[in-house]
């Protein structure tokens, strides 16, 4: 059976909701105004001792309704395009949190 090549960000591509989370998401990592209704995202990022993000959480309520794929496939194509194709290789985590389920990651 062949291999079938795809992008992540193709799946989604077509799906408003998503590209309105990502938009948003992507304003608030660069520090620029965004018109998004929902409180604003936190976004916490780790380092390593090397100063490079292995780990990027995104608490926000506005992710709920999103599965754990699809809030990990939109924090990282939003790290991609805020931080550059060179910095994604050490992202080992990226977890997007409601404010509720916060609490269970002593963040």
């Amino acid at each position: 059976m062949p291999v079938i090549k795809k992008k992540s960000s193709d799946r989604r591509a077509g799906d408003a909701a998503y590209q309105e989370l990502k938009k948003a998401l992507i304003a608030e990592w660069r520090g620029q105004p965004s018109p998004y209704q929902y409180p604003k995202p936190e976004i916490i990022e780790e380092e390593d001792q090397s100063d490079r993000i292995e780990s990027v959480y995104v608490v926000w309520d506005a992710l709920a309704k999103l599965d754990d794929q699809t809030r990990s496939e939109l924090i990282v194509e939003a790290f991609r395009e805020v931080k550059g194709e060179d910095k994604i290789g050490g992202l080992m985590l990226a977890m997007g949190l409601t404010s509720n389920e916060r609490a269970r990651f002593s963040l």
